[in-house]
Order: structure tokens, then sequence, then C-alpha cells
């Protein structure tokens, strides 16, 4: 009977593990969760309606936002597209490049957002895992309200059933498609297909009717064609960045730096050597110096800021970084002509990243974040991390009131001037809080520190020097066999001193620019680069090359005139396929024609040409 029984208890917690193990499988992975956020709704309207779709970021910086879709989400010409970024909040958007061939899209919103752009990957295998995530319209039956935001995206999972090649237009030439078994609705099209690395790789497409488990997405292969043809995001070449680059940027960098410690040095009207910037002052005084001394320590600030803002004057960057201290005094730098200066984490107002008009009270949050800093050592958090209710409790009421009602997320209810400050701050001036042995010091170690680090600098310098001359003959050559083998990019990346390069080897340099241009689909401007010299290197191969590219990027763009005339030019010169592409394109602007230009005519004639000419 023991025996019986430890085998029972044995078989149930192989089954406990099995589920448990089966559960984890099951789950999905973190980065896709966290992809989500970059996913968004898009809304096409027209006069007769609307319809959604879903979109994910590819680009996100403070000029742009770009949105990559499928374009039959958003054709037939709606008067608005717009793109969901908050429970009831849009933000319209314009077609930046699309192409119907491929359907493929990308949308550029009217101002920027702060979501990440989602990494393109590598195509998939057959077998792996993929999640597809987007806004079913289904979906929303489920609920009271429609799906607008991120977190309300609904997630699919499923395997790469199969990879296979078919035309999206009659008319276009054939795309890498994913035949997958993960469930793509209507509303999922645009939407990414994510593999378990939270990496896209290809966008939700097509559902199959009278079909089970089988839907397409487009690969990501051709979506990072179709972005690189458009130059949407600009160069994004993997080619390994010369060493000696890395140097010549080292070098710079120590010049800046020693340039810079000359200058500060001259600058004693500013300050003179005795000052100490308040960052490094507070690495002595990890704790704070206490309410009442940073009270004492900044009120001179307060008076300096008053003048200013009086006089009309915002500082807009008032910061540990320009803050300096003294043995009996503390001043305020003048502010940089940097933007970047601007957003010093924990200290700028939130306003100030939203690109806000300047404001008196963008300086009060400042000083309010600068002052809370001072007196207990800690860095208040990113304004952008606070929300309206995020307060800072201190045991003294008073001072955590002004600390609050300074540093007030909403600029509304924030103090409205600095003689206000002064006049709450000025409670506290003539009280201290150190005693003999807890006086606040200034720490002058860091002049030792200075006259090391300009050593090291001019010995850094030096070394790189004599290591970039070595290192650029080496890239040298490397770029001279790059651009003979025809990797153009590669070549631009090791020439990475083109001005030198010029004095003694220019045919290189226009060559390597000519095949860039080539590698940009910048095609007609290659041309001519590549004809300046026809005699060097490969250049008559190449002026075949380019035109060959060409002509097929013409046809992608339904230019198929031009295509046929360029490869029926190639055609002479027995240039690769260029017979068998001049038949192809032929055939492709029939289909066009009769599709959608409904030149029924024109069609007809071009399909029996073939047939005339045979005889």
């Amino acid at each position: 009977m023991k025996r019986a029984a430890r085998s029972i208890m044995f078989a149930i917690c192989n089954l406990m593990i099995l589920s448990f193990l089966s559960f984890a499988d099951g789950s999905v992975p973190k980065l896709v969760i966290k992809d989500m956020e970059s996913v968004v709704r898009v809304l096409a309207e027209y006069t007769d309606g609307y319809t959604t779709g879903s979109g994910f970021v590819i680009k996100s910086d403070e000029e742009e936002t770009l949105i990559a879709t499928n374009y039959h989400v958003v054709d037939e010409k709606p008067y608005s597209i717009s793109v969901w970024v908050g429970e009831n909040e849009t933000v319209k958007a314009s077609i930046a490049s699309y192409s119907s061939q491929k359907d493929m899209c990308v949308l550029k919103l009217a101002h920027p957002i702060s979501k990440k752009a989602l990494l393109l990957g590598e195509t998939p295998k057959q077998g792996d895992a993929v999640y597809v995530v987007g806004f079913p319209g289904a979906a929303d039956y489920l609920s009271d309200r429609e799906a607008h935001i991120s977190a309300d995206a609904t997630i699919t999972d499923g395997i790469i059933s199969a990879i296979r090649e078919g035309t999206v237009a009659g008319y276009g030439s054939p795309i890498k498609i994913l035949q997958i078994n993960a469930a793509i609705n209507a509303g999922n099209s645009g939407g990414p297909v994510l593999n378990s690395d939270g990496e896209v790789v290809g966008i939700s497409t097509y559902d199959v009717d009278d079909a089970q488990g089988i839907f397409g997405a487009i690969d990501v292969s051709e979506l990072k064609g179709f972005i690189e043809d458009q130059a949407l995001l600009g160069s994004n070449n993997a080619a390994t960045i010369p060493i000696g680059l890395i140097i010549i940027v080292i070098a710079v960098i120590a010049g800046g730096i020693l340039t810079t410690m000359i200058v500060m040095k001259n600058r004693k009207k500013t300050m003179n050597k005795n000052y100490q910037c308040l960052s490094e002052f507070m690495t002595a005084h990890p704790n704070g110096v206490g309410i009442n001394d940073a009270v004492a320590m900044m009120l001179p600030v307060a008076v300096h800021m008053q003048k200013m803002h009086n006089n009309g004057r915002i500082h807009m960057q008032i910061s540990p970084n320009t803050i300096f201290v003294g043995e009996n005094n503390i001043i305020l730098n003048e502010a940089s002509p940097r933007e970047s200066d601007r957003y010093t984490s924990g200290f700028a107002a939130p306003e100030v990243y939203r690109g806000v008009q300047d404001d008196v009270r963008s300086d009060i949050y400042s000083f309010c974040a600068v002052l809370y800093y001072i007196a207990f050592g800690k860095q208040p958090i990113n304004a952008l991390s606070r929300s309206e209710s995020d307060t800072i409790e201190l045991d003294d009421a008073s001072f955590s009131e002004l600390i609050n009602s300074g540093m007030a997320v909403n600029i509304d209810n924030r103090i409205a001037s600095m003689e206000e400050v002064i006049n709450r701050i000025a409670l506290y001036n003539g009280k201290t809080n150190t005693t003999d042995d807890t006086r606040i010091k200034f720490d002058d170690s860091s002049k030792k520190k200075a006259k090391n680090v300009k050593r090291a600098i001019v010995v850094v310098a030096i070394v790189a020097l004599g290591v970039t001359i070595i290192s650029y003959m080496g890239c040298y050559f490397a770029a001279k066999a790059k651009a003979k083998a025809g990797s153009f990019l590669t070549a631009d990346k090791l020439l990475f001193a083109k001005p030198i390069t010029e004095l003694y080897d220019e045919e290189l340099v226009e060559y390597v620019n000519a095949g860039v241009l080539m590698e940009t689909r910048k095609y007609d401007e290659a041309k001519s680069a590549f004809e300046m010299n026809p005699e060097y290197l490969n250049s008559e191969e190449m002026i075949l090359e380019v035109d060959y590219r060409n002509a097929i990027q013409c046809a992608d763009a339904n230019e198929f005139d031009k295509a046929i005339e360029i490869m029926g030019s190639l055609e002479k010169s027995s240039y690769k396929d260029a017979a068998e592409k001049k038949l192809e394109f032929k055939y492709r602007k029939g289909v066009y024609l009769l599709l959608e230009k409904q030149k029924y005519m024109d069609a007809d004639s071009i399909f029996k040409e073939p047939l005339i000419k045979s005889g």
C-alpha cells in the first residue's frame, strides 16, 4: 500500500510540473507585452462612414513620429486620417509614402508622440512562434467602449506555418508572404507580427474566407526595403564603424575638453578658482545640509532670479550644473545657448519638455527642486514621471508645502513669482543646522584631479593622433577593396577622412560616392557620377546596374513605360535578364491598365503584342 501511495503521489507531482511548464510555455513573452505600447489604432474617415485598422511606430524622435500600416487601411481617399493616442485623444496623420503594389503605407503624425519605435527584425523561419497585436473591430462587441489605447490591443499567437510569395496587386511584383495560424481579423490590418524577442517580423494583412487557421502577413523584409526605397528613416547601414573613426572622435572629444578647460580657466569674471559646481559640492554632503543652511545658500540665487524676472529675463536652465558654490558665496551661472541644457532630469519643469513658451514659473519649479536637493541630498524624479497627485512628504509641514507648491506639475497650481518664494523661505533665513563638527565644507580635491586630467588628455590626444594615421591607411586599402567588390556602403564607412583621401585618390572617393547614391536609390545622380569616370574600376558595369535597378523601381512605382524603355536598352547590351524583365513589365502594365485604369483597349493591345511579334 505504501509503495502504491508513493507511486500515486509521484505521478501527481509530475502532472503538476508538466502543467506548470505548459502554462509557462504558453504565456506571452514580456517583450511582446511591452511592445503593445507602440501599437496604435488608425482611424480613416469618409463622407459616408469610417474604417479602422492598426499600425505601429517605426520612428519617434523630437522631430517626427512615423507609423507603419497597410495601404488598404487608408485608401479610397479619406477626408481625415488620425491615430488614437489616448482614450479620448487622437492625432491627425498624413500619408508620408505608400505602395499599392505592396499594400504598405507610412503615416506621419501632425506632431511627435512619446512612443518608442519597434525594432524591425529578420525574416522568421517556418515553425517560429509569432504574436499578432492589433485592434480587431469584433473585439469591441465584448466591451462597453471601443478599444482606443495601446493597452486595449488584442494579442493572438501562433507559428509561421509557411513562407510564400504572391502579388498583392495583379500588376505588382511578387512579395514575401508569411502564412501564420495566429488569428487576423478585420481591424488587425497594419498591426505588427512580433517574434518572441519583441521584434517585428511582419505586418498583419490577410485573412482567408472559408478557411480556418490560415492568415497572411507581409514579411518584414518587404517593409524594410520599402522604408529604404523611400528614405523614410535615413541611412541604416549596419557596416562596422572603423576603429580609426572612433579614435578620431576620441581625439576630437579630448581636444574639446582641453579647449573647454582653457576657456573655463580664463573666465575669471564668471567664476574664480575657489568655486565648484553644486553637483560636486553635494558629493561631500550626500544627506544634504538641512533646510536652514539650504535656504541660506539659495537665498542669493533667489534674489538674483527675482531681478532677472523683473527685467523680463528667464533662465530656464537652473540645476546643480549651473549653480556654483564658493567659500563665502554662491552664484548662478548664465544660461548657455545649448537647447539640451534645459532638460536636466529632476530639475526641469514638465512644460519645458513639451516646448511650452518660457514662463517664470518654470524657473520657480527648478529653484524649488534644487532647494530640496541641497536640503536633503535627494534628486527629485523626472517631471515627466510625476503626476499632480505626487507630493513630497517632509517633517517640516511649511517647507513641504513650499516645495510641493513650487514644484506643482500643473503650472497653474504653482507659485507665481520669486517674490513669493523669497517671502516664504525668509522664515528659515538666519538659522543654521550645522555645528562646529558638521560645518559645510568646501571640497577642493577637484583642483588636484584637474591637473591629472589635463595631463591624461594631452597623452590621449597624442596617442590618438598616431593611431589614427595608422588606422587611416588600413581603412583606405580596405575601402578600395570593398569598392571594387561592389560593397559601397561599407567602403563609404571605411573612408572616414574623405578630404584627405581626395588629395591623392580623388577617383576612389567619387567612385564610392556614386555607389552610395546607387545603394540609396538615387539612380539618376548615381549614373551621372559613374559616367564622370567610366574607366575607373567597374564603372562601366555599374552604369548598367544602375539602369537595371532603376527600371525595377520604376515598375514598382507603376512607371511601366520608363521601366520598359530602360530594360529595352539593357537588352541590347545583353545585361542580366533584361529581355525577360522587359516582357514581365509589359504584362504588368497590361494588368495595371485593365484593373486600375479600366483602359480595356490599351490593355488588350499589350496582351496581343507578343503574339503579333511571334508571327
